[in-house]
């Protein structure tokens, strides 16, 4: 990963998730994390690998508070006919991992555009809640979200986890 971006460290990269765009079956684009929270793409497009590109899709607001440790999943857009890169993040690598405090750590949908996303400021927050269960469901926690418009002007999506130290630590 690049290491001329101001305020951008990067260390610890995820596997990586390939997408093919014109589906000639020869991946055009590959995604992936990293313990930092940055969301790396990688641009296969040019038939001379000497000429790949690698730049930044998503930077956190704030570096290093939610990493990013499993691969990410590509869906259609169908807005932009292009992907929305999905991750979550969250880590169980050191010792102080194993806590329920610290950072809230959160589930991503950003769109790839070419341009880097930074922070939350264009995604539309979608909201976990939490509801005792009634009637058969009696003694149950039933999650749900919320499923608010994400208009083409938005960059993505986002919603943060709720349980304290809750963390997404395998490909989902």
């Amino acid at each position: 990963t690049p290491t001329t971006i101001t305020g951008v460290s990067s260390y610890g990269l995820s596997s990586p998730v390939l997408g093919d765009y014109n589906n000639d079956q020869i991946d055009d684009v590959a995604f992936a994390g990293d313990l930092a929270g940055n969301l790396w793409r990688y641009d296969l497009t040019n038939s001379d690998p000497t000429k790949w590109t690698v730049a930044l899709a998503y930077q956190p607001t704030t570096q290093g508070v939610q990493p990013i440790t499993v691969m990410p999943r590509l869906f259609p857009d169908p807005v932009t006919n292009r992907f929305i890169v999905v991750f979550g993040t969250g880590k169980y690598l050191g010792s102080l991992d194993n806590t329920t405090s610290g950072s809230t750590q959160a589930v991503y949908g950003i769109r790839d555009t070419g341009t880097q996303v930074s922070g939350t400021t264009n995604l539309v927050q979608q909201t976990l809640n939490e509801v005792a269960g009634t009637g058969s469901n009696a003694g149950n926690t039933i999650i749900g979200i919320t499923s608010n418009s994400v208009p083409a002007s938005n960059d993505g999506w986002y919603f943060n986890l709720v349980a304290g130290g809750e963390r997404v630590v395998v490909t989902p």
